[in-house]
């Protein structure tokens, strides 16, 4: 919309108001509506968007919007699309990770008038907030400040009736520190949702503001029709999403329930947080054995309310006539002064607190609102008196590990740049922000000081303490009395919120919790320091609903370092290079003349394709950065680019070699972030009717065979046809062919033409997959989730096999140190397994002497099987998808009596009267 038109809509706006008031209001309306598009500009939906790659893939078929993001403790109501049969309407609650969503989603759902949607970011406390969330939450984790993740929620999960807003920062105090990120967190958002149910033409919206609006020097009783001054930016940023829901029910018809709310508090309210919810900072200084700091005389007097008290009001507030389009004090009818609350703590506590008085802030000394409104709209209450309440607040805070919840984040640098000398000779901020995570909070035991009043190391902590600002470009994250070793070495890395291949939010699917990197092998002269620093990483792997990607979104910067020094071998493994070699023989029949033909591969590691390729007459040039694995080829006369493959290192080759007839590549798809890069890369390389052939690990395999060994940092993408065509399409190019392989333990190969140049015509393996994959819902969230849900059970079925072998007196030895072995190790435990084991064989000279990364266990040869005095009895095949090789390798230990465990996709045991059967196979 052009400056013209704003300017014309302010003046209607203002046209028989001219009031300061109806000017603010104007002027904010137009802000909004020229510079959020969703207002002005028409934009093709996700689902637009989806339904329009299915057309092009499989039909008009067209895809469930269902959405369910499962966790541990709300897990799903049944395994069917539940949401596709059910008549109830939907309503979305924000912030339903936090103190007031979760109890405000809880009574929705317990109306039984709505399927309720959550969503939030977990910014505060990460997964320890998923305990928060109601079980009866369809759980959806996202940046509200983002336009796309709007969208796709209400695109693909809506139409919602109602959306209940409680999404914010909530420290009105702290507000004044971090203007630039509440502002953005507060209104930016609630602009966001607002333009979203405006344009979904959501029914009802119900916003959860605060009685900072009425500002520091109101006098009580607070009004909801008196006129405001809200004087800090927390209060300034709810009366603002108050005047633009204000407008938009004027505008658009929207309806809304405003709750002005104060002092709530209660169960799941979070202690670690040393600058917001008054009370509960209180319990925890009081738990920790420090003193109450209050600002002033503690004189002041604050409505308290018990979170239940009024959740159930908001909760209702659509279905009650009297509070539509109303603006209502929400909360307790008597106020207490703050001396008496610190008494009430210490009552419940069974302690005596120390307070210290400081200086008095800018604040309002009586929060009394009138409650005449909420008397008539909701009728008479009986609200839970201060001590009842704080009771139960005090029984839920004991049933937390708040060592391992750690201190709630905050904005570092904009804190510590804003925060006068009074603040932070209390407050000990570090300004900085280390691999993607906030600063933490450090203290300084006090001598003698023993509170054993909370579970975990926060019990000996004490008052926070100002010490030396670390430098930017930190890269180790600072000890801290709430991290716990683990955490201490998280490694430097990149978390990708966003799905690599179209831009739109991930939903995270399964978490495995910290992990080493999958082939960072400890060298052999490793010391026990080495082992104490390795890093550890996140490992979290997402879902994009429109595309269809699966994927890792965290991004270790050691990682790039392994693929310079890599230790996989590809030609070791007899059973790969003999698949290598018949796909070879078959890839000749694309091409009239393999000697006119010049083929580029994509990671080509040890030309285990490449010399196949070769021998067939076809002129080949690798790429691949490892150069310890590539050295070999150069030596023997391959042409080899050493090298990561994009636009520089097509262009290299484009320069010397011109286009080419073929690109192919083989499972190196999986391993790249930057998949727009290598895309250039290719469409520079290929010829006009050239063929692109993909083949890469197929995540319909993983799923069927439970191989969640596959998911590791190096493997970044988990491939369906669907999710791949999805990407070659957007990018000019055309799948003509498709087969499921063997390879690896199942992959995909897809062949590939330019959709202009292309002659080849679609098979019918082709169609046969699509089909397939439309019936299983491979584009679907479900599917995933129930992928997830079913790898528990599989973990604990092996650490049973393992212990009976254990307890029956036999040792065990793990058979394979493929990248997967450490995903397995880590998933069952990495302790577990260095326990329980005595070593690793695997056959790649490369690899032995060397220990694992995680369990640190020596990888050994295989004669340690038939050689020496002492031969372990069972052995653990962490190289599973190869057993028939390994089997074949090792009859004579089998005939002797020893042991194979099969891990995946279910615990088997292999011994001598079986073993013929898995020879075979």
């Amino acid at each position: 919309m052009g400056w013209n038109k704003v300017h014309r809509l302010w003046t209607c706006l203002t046209l028989k108001r001219s009031s300061t008031k109806a000017c603010l209001l104007a002027t904010f309306t137009c802000v909004i509506v020229f510079f959020t598009p969703a207002l002005h500009r028409p934009d093709r939906g996700v689902q637009d968007l989806q339904r329009e790659n299915y057309g092009s893939l499989f039909g008009n078929f067209a895809p469930s919007r269902r959405a369910v993001v499962r966790h541990e403790l709300a897990p799903l109501s049944c395994g069917k699309d539940s949401s596709r049969q059910t008549k109830k309407k939907r309503a979305l609650v924000t912030g339903v990770a936090g103190f007031v969503g979760s109890h405000v989603a809880e009574k929705v759902a317990e109306q039984g008038l709505y399927d309720v949607f959550g969503v939030d970011d977990l910014s505060a406390f990460g997964e320890h907030q998923l305990v928060n969330v109601p079980r009866d939450t369809i759980f959806l984790r996202g940046d509200l400040k983002s336009i796309s993740f709007i969208r796709c929620i209400f695109h693909e999960y809506g139409p919602f009736e109602t959306v209940y807003h409680i999404a914010a920062y909530g420290g009105q105090g702290m507000s004044n520190f971090i203007r630039n990120s509440l502002y953005s967190t507060n209104v930016l958002t609630s602009a966001n949702l607002i333009n979203a149910a405006v344009n979904s033409e959501a029914h009802h919206f119900v916003f959860i503001s605060s009685c900072a609006v009425y500002g520091s020097q109101a006098e009580a009783p607070l009004l909801e029709d008196a006129h405001v001054h809200p004087d800090d930016p927390y209060g300034i940023s709810k009366f603002t999403t108050e005047m633009d829901l204000n407008a938009a029910h004027k505008q658009f018809g929207l309806a809304y329930t405003i709750f002005r709310a104060h002092n709530l508090y209660g169960p799941r309210q979070f202690l670690n947080d040393p600058f917001r919810n008054v009370l509960s900072i209180w319990m925890r200084q009081v738990l920790l054995g420090h003193e109450i700091t209050i600002f002033g005389d503690g004189s002041q007097t604050r409505s308290f309310t018990y979170i239940d008290d009024v959740s159930t009001m908001i909760a209702k507030s659509p279905f009650v006539p009297g509070a539509r389009n109303k603006i209502i004090n929400a909360g307790s009818v008597k106020s207490v002064k703050l001396l008496d609350c610190i008494k009430s703590i210490g009552l419940v506590l069974g302690l005596t607190p120390q307070v210290k008085f400081l200086p008095v802030r800018r604040e309002t000394n009586e929060v009394d609102p009138d409650h005449k409104l909420q008397l008539r709209i909701f009728g008479e209450q009986t609200f839970t008196d201060i001590n009842t309440g704080l009771q139960h607040m005090a029984d839920w805070a004991r049933t937390l590990d708040w060592a391992s919840i750690g201190e709630a984040p905050h904005v570092p640098p904009e804190v510590t740049n804003s925060m006068p000398a009074s603040w932070l000779g209390i407050f000990d901020v570090r300004g900085e922000v280390i691999n993607g995570y906030p600063a933490q909070w450090t203290s300084v035991q006090r001598k003698g000081a023993v509170t054993p009043h909370l579970r975990g190391s926060l019990a000996n902590r004490t008052l926070f303490k100002r010490e030396t600002t670390p430098t930017a470009t930190t890269r180790r994250r600072e000890e801290s009395p709430l991290l716990s070793d683990n955490t201490r070495r998280i490694g430097p890395h990149t978390i990708r919120p966003t799905c690599r291949f179209d831009g739109h939010p991930l939903i995270k699917v399964i978490d495995f919790g910290l992990m080493p990197l999958g082939n960072n092998f400890l060298p052999a002269n490793s010391s026990q320091a080495d082992f104490d620093n390795e890093f550890l990483y996140p490992l979290t792997v997402g879902f994009d609903p429109v595309c269809g990607s699966f994927q890792v979104n965290v991004m270790p910067e050691a990682q790039e370092g392994v693929w310079r020094d890599y230790f996989y071998f590809s030609s070791v493994i007899h059973s790969l290079a003999l698949e290598f070699e018949r796909y070879a023989s078959e890839f000749i029949d694309l091409f009239q003349d393999p000697k006119q033909t010049s083929v580029v591969e994509i990671g080509c590691n040890d030309g285990v394709f490449l010399k196949p390729l070769a021998k067939l007459g076809f002129h080949v040039i690798g790429v691949d950065p490892a150069s310890n694995v590539v050295k070999k080829l150069g030596e023997e006369g391959y042409t080899v680019y050493n090298d990561f493959f994009g636009t520089l290192a097509a262009t290299k080759i484009l320069k010397r070699h011109g286009t080419v007839d073929a690109i192919v590549t083989s499972n190196s798809f999986a391993h790249i972030d930057d998949m727009q890069d290598v895309m250039r890369g290719i469409l520079l390389l290929l010829k006009p009717n050239g063929v692109l052939a993909i083949q890469v690990h197929y995540a319909v395999s993983m799923v069927e065979k439970m191989q969640y060994d596959w998911i590791y940092h190096e493997h970044l993408s988990y491939y369906t046809l669907y999710s791949l065509t999805n990407f070659l399409v957007r990018n000019g190019l055309h799948v003509f062919d498709a087969l499921q392989t063997p390879m690896h333990g199942g992959s995909i190969r897809v062949f590939v033409q330019r959709k202009e140049g292309g002659t080849r015509k679609e098979t019918e393996s082709l169609r046969t997959l699509q089909e397939k994959e439309v019936v299983d819902g491979v584009h679907k969230l479900e599917y995933f989730q129930r992928f997830e849900m079913s790898m528990a059970a599989t973990r604990t079925d092996l650490r049973n096999i393992i212990s009976k072998f254990r307890a029956e007196g036999k040792t065990i030895i793990g058979y394979g140190a493929p990248a997967r072995a450490t995903t397995l190790s880590g998933y069952i435990g990495i302790p577990f397994v260095k326990e329980n084991l005595i070593a690793i064989i695997d056959d790649s000279p490369a690899k032995q002497g060397a220990f694992m990364p995680g369990t640190h266990l020596k990888i050994v040869s295989s004669s340690v099987l038939t050689e020496g005095k002492y031969i372990p009895e069972c052995v653990l095949l962490f190289a599973w998808p190869w057993v028939k090789d390994i089997v074949s390798k090792n009859t004579e230990y089998l005939r002797n009596g020893g042991v194979f465990i099969i891990p995946l996709p279910r615990v088997e045991i292999i011994d001598k009267l079986n073993m013929n059967t898995y020879l075979q196979k």
